[in-house]
């Protein structure tokens, strides 16, 4: 039962944050000009490239937090089965 509240909590939160960088890509919240990495890939490529390491990001963001809500744990599987000594 816990284990189902985790992983609302941190789906949810890595959801969130996928929306506020979303936002912070379409320029409806400011606080990405501050990033200094975001400056750099300003300063270097340009806007356009900026707002797609943004949105790629916030892709990110969201489809990890929907893997987290459906459940899946590749990292908990084990590759042989139960009970069976790995050599």
């Amino acid at each position: 039962m816990i284990g189902q509240w985790s992983d609302l909590l941190i789906g949810s939160i890595a959801m969130a944050f996928a929306i506020v960088v979303g936002s912070a890509a379409m320029g409806l919240i400011p606080f990405a000009n501050q990033l200094k990495s975001i400056q750099a890939i300003r300063n270097r490529w340009g806007d356009p490239v900026a707002r797609l390491v943004l949105i790629l990001l916030a892709l990110l963001m969201f489809v990890c937090g929907v893997s987290i809500l459906a459940g899946l744990r590749p990292v908990q599987r084990s590759l042989s089965p139960v009970g069976i000594p790995q050599q």
